[in-house]
């Protein structure tokens, strides 16, 4: 839930970002019915971008990697320093995270809700395209981790395994 709400929003702001003058006359001339075939480039483009502030802020939050420093270590006592430390870095990452998240969660309700006042009949139209990222922000990571999984199993299958497994290896890292 404390990803979920950040990334909720940065998907809202980023999708209002790209309602334009242009997309708004549409909207005008199409008399507020909803094309999807005209809002799937803004989407896809929305959806990328939201996608990869969202890729940088876990990276720098999550707490994986400390995790992981702590179980390398071979003795009890390199451990426990690790531990420690890991403990004072994870506390400092989470003030910062929720403080740099309220900031920009004020400062993306504002927006929303000037953007929101202004063009009121494209409320509809945002809500729908936010909706439609966060349904793609779903299932994008089922289809980015079912793809490794298939072309291991085609590697195992086929005689080109090299290529095939490190075809495997560059996905994975995506």
């Amino acid at each position: 839930m404390n990803l979920f709400i950040p990334n909720f929003a940065i998907c809202s702001a980023i999708n209002a970002l790209f309602f334009t003058k242009s997309t708004i006359h549409r909207i005008y001339k199409d008399k507020g019915k909803y094309d999807f075939g005209f809002f799937i480039g803004k989407i896809i483009i929305s959806f990328l971008i939201s996608h990869i502030i969202f890729v940088v802020i876990k990276y720098f939050i999550l707490s994986e990697r400390n995790n992981v420093n702590v179980k390398k270590k071979s003795t009890y006592d390199e451990a426990y320093d690790e531990a420690d430390k890991a403990k004072r870095c994870l506390i400092i990452k989470y003030i910062l995270f929720y403080a740099v998240g309220v900031a920009f969660l004020i400062v993306f309700w504002y927006y929303l809700s000037s953007f929101c006042a202004v063009y009121q009949n494209t409320q509809i139209f945002l809500i729908i395209n936010t909706f439609v990222i966060i349904a793609i922000s779903f299932i994008y990571p089922f289809i980015i981790n079912f793809i490794p999984a298939f072309l291991r199993k085609f590697a195992l299958d086929s005689k080109n395994k090299e290529c095939l497994y490190k075809a495997n290896g560059i996905i994975q890292m995506i």
